[in-house]
């Protein structure tokens, strides 16, 4: 994963611990650490072999008898994550400088520059006008 020219490995740690210390996030420490792990794994560049094997043992604390089809701890805290993003961004985080989501179909986050953040910085660089 590579992150936008204009996004860097601070910034984007900085926006996880912001997630982290919102109402979503603070009820499950579980959720937060798991964010937590998918995002620095994601800036190491190890996001394509995030699995829910690896998620269980290196988040859960799961060994090698972890069996993803028996235990759904992953996939259900994964979609659990999903929807705290979602209402976050259409909340509180509505204005941030930087999106993380979950992408369904996998554990890899996806981090770019906020759309949102970017319209309402545009909409500050516009010069006023004088009317004459």
């Amino acid at each position: 994963m590579r992150l936008a020219p204009d996004l860097d490995d601070a910034m984007v740690r900085e926006q996880v611990e912001r997630l982290c210390r919102s109402g979503e996030f603070v009820r499950s420490p579980r959720a937060a650490e798991l964010l937590r792990f998918v995002v620095e794994e994601a800036l190491a560049g190890r996001a394509l072999i995030l699995s829910q094997r690896r998620i269980a043992e290196q988040v859960y604390g799961q060994g090698e008898e972890f069996d993803p089809t028996c235990d759904p701890i992953v996939r259900m805290q994964a979609g659990r994550i999903r929807r705290d993003l979602e209402h976050y961004y259409l909340t509180a985080g509505k204005e941030d400088p930087v999106a993380i989501s979950l992408p369904k179909g996998g554990y890899a986050p996806k981090i770019e520059r906020n759309a949102r953040f970017e319209a309402n910085a545009a909409s500050k660089r516009v010069p006023p006008v004088l009317l004459v």
